[in-house]
Parts: structure tokens; sequence; C-alpha cells
């Protein structure tokens, strides 16, 4: 029993596992309900809320590449 259990495993790893000429095996679809937290959250940690700023004021994303960027402000309130 044990001796195809760990078949089964290896067997899985093997058909799932990326190699040289193509990604691993992978579902259909996206599993958007499984999917990781993109930042690191710590319990206790000092949050801050940020701001979604005026997007209209720029700069747009041609001119990253016309030459220098004028800064701005960065602001910020504590989440409640």
């Amino acid at each position: 029993m044990a001796t195809s259990a760990i078949d089964a495993v290896l067997n899985y790893h093997e058909r799932t596992k990326h190699n040289l000429d193509r990604y691993a095996r992978a579902p259909a679809h996206m599993d958007w309900a499984s999917q990781p937290h993109p930042f690191r959250c710590y319990e206790g940690a000092f949050r801050i809320a940020l701001e979604h700023g005026d997007n209209t004021q720029g700069p747009l994303y041609q001119d990253l590449f016309s030459g220098p960027i004028v800064s701005s402000p960065i602001s910020y309130q504590t989440a409640t």
C-alpha cells in the first residue's frame, strides 16, 4: 500500500512539474478563491491606508519614456 501511495505522488509530481520545454500542467481555469494575498500582513503591525490618487493629474504611462518625471508628495492617513 505504501509503495502505491508513493508511486502516485511521484507520478503526480512528474505530470505537474515545469520542464525546460513546457510549463507545468495546470487547471483550465483560474482558482481566484485560493490566491495568496499579494501583500504580507502581520498581526499587530501598524497599517497605513493609502489614498487612491487622482489619476487624471498624470504622469501618463507614455511619459515614463519621454524624459524626467516630476515627483509628487506622498500623503497618507492611518487605518481606523
